[in-house]
């Protein structure tokens, strides 16, 4: 398998400088290299010269993206630590954040409906929802978020939310998700 490898490198690399990727990771999630990749993003946030407000909207949903498949992705190591994969592009004007994670299948449809939600809002409407989320996930500290990561992505997005789900098999699905943020002048 491994010497087979070699012979996708150079189709690896065309294909990441096609489609303009600054950062990729996929493997094994844990704080510790989710802080490392943030660092990495942020350096070239600042190499971009983006305005404050649009280095705070994409790392938020970087953050957020990473912090979803940290904790439900169905895909783990045999150690039991949560794997998925995360792309940053530029194109156009925009920066795009696109995650991917193996999940159950049964909570396909409960995430397509959040999505679906949330896309329908305008950001007032997000705004309140999310506040209203945070008051709700303190009273009920078993909660886990009740979808604040999906409502933050939500809120600091240009566009709506784009999603997908690829079968996998009879108990997973594969989730992608992108986000994207219109750049501004810098300041």
């Amino acid at each position: 398998m491994i010497s087979n490898m070699l012979d996708y490198m150079l189709d690896f690399y065309n294909m990441t400088n096609s489609c303009n990727a600054d950062v990729i990771y996929k493997g094994a999630l844990w704080h510790e290299n989710i802080e490392e990749i943030g660092t990495v993003i942020r350096r070239k946030m600042d190499s971009d010269n983006l305005s404050s407000r649009d280095c705070r909207a994409y790392f938020s949903i970087f953050v957020e993206m990473m912090s979803n498949m940290l904790k439900y992705s169905a895909d783990k190591t045999d150690g039991g630590v949560t794997k998925g994969a995360f792309f940053s592009v530029y194109e156009n004007g925009a920066y795009y954040a696109l995650c991917g994670n193996l999940m159950k299948i049964e909570h396909k449809e409960l995430i397509k409906s959040r999505i679906d939600n949330l896309n329908s809002m305008d950001k007032m409407s997000l705004r309140r929802l999310y506040i209203n989320e945070l008051k709700t996930t303190n009273i009920n500290p078993e909660n886990e978020g009740a979808g604040l990561g999906l409502i933050e992505i939500a809120k600091c997005a240009s566009t709506p939310i784009e999603y997908e789900f690829f079968p996998h098999d009879e108990q997973l699905t594969f989730f992608t998700m992108r986000a994207s943020v219109s750049l501004m002048e810098a300041n």
